[in-house]
């Protein structure tokens, strides 16, 4: 247990880690790449992949693909995106194969975005949803439950989620939970009630901050 409490300590402590973003920041233009490297092959994004989806795809580490194709953490892809799969002559498997991918925590509104400032003035390691309708929390993905408390500071009442390869969803900002420590969970199942309409979401790899809509459909 105690790889897990210095992984919590690592995730609660500070906001430096990330840089601060203008607004003006989260959409950009888009170009083509210009790739150099010639190994590699291209990916025309289709419609509701993800970033993650088409790194497990090709079997590529999503941060090469990012720095290949000069994406910023802000920038979400969009259907019919040309992106080049560095080092990749992978053909594509068949969707059966796949690992599910990962599904909203809650249906609505994205009022501050990873890498922008929140409301509170700290620099945001995720990203903050206003709900549209039911303020249940779902599971983004199936996995286990390995922390869950009301005492941690900025986001109240705070459940962790352990997924394979080292991928952790953060659900925060809820006034009810339903779930404990070491239970397992299906994805979509719920698993909290968002506060004041607002839920803290993050996605993590390790203790290292990813953007969220890398992931989400």
């Amino acid at each position: 247990m105690r790889w897990i409490s210095f992984f919590l300590l690592i995730i609660f402590s500070g906001c430096a880690t990330i840089p601060s973003q203008k607004e003006s920041e989260k959409k950009t233009s888009y170009l083509e790449p210009k790739i150099i490297e010639k190994e590699g092959i291209y990916h025309r994004v289709k419609k509701g992949e993800t970033l993650w989806r088409i790194s497990k795809l090709y079997n590529v580490e999503m941060e090469k693909i990012l720095e290949a194709n000069k994406l910023r953490d802000t920038s979400k892809i969009f259907q019919g995106q040309l992106i080049f799969i560095p080092k990749s002559g992978q053909s594509i498997p068949k969707e059966g194969k796949l690992e599910k991918g990962f599904i909203w925590p809650i249906k609505g509104k994205i009022i501050s975005y990873f890498g922008t400032q929140r409301y509170d003035g700290t620099i945001n390691r995720g990203i903050d949803i206003m709900p549209q309708e039911s303020s249940k929390v779902l599971a983004v993905k199936s996995g286990k439950v390995i922390f869950s408390s009301d005492k941690v500071k900025g986001l109240g009442k705070t459940v962790i989620i352990e997924h394979n390869d080292q991928i952790y969803s953060i659900y925060g900002n809820n006034s009810e939970v339903f779930v404990q420590i070491g239970q397992e969970v299906n994805q979509g199942e719920p698993i909290a009630l968002a506060e004041k309409g607002i839920l803290h979401f993050e996605i993590r790899k390790g203790h290292i901050p990813q953007n969220p809509l890398y992931f989400l459909p």
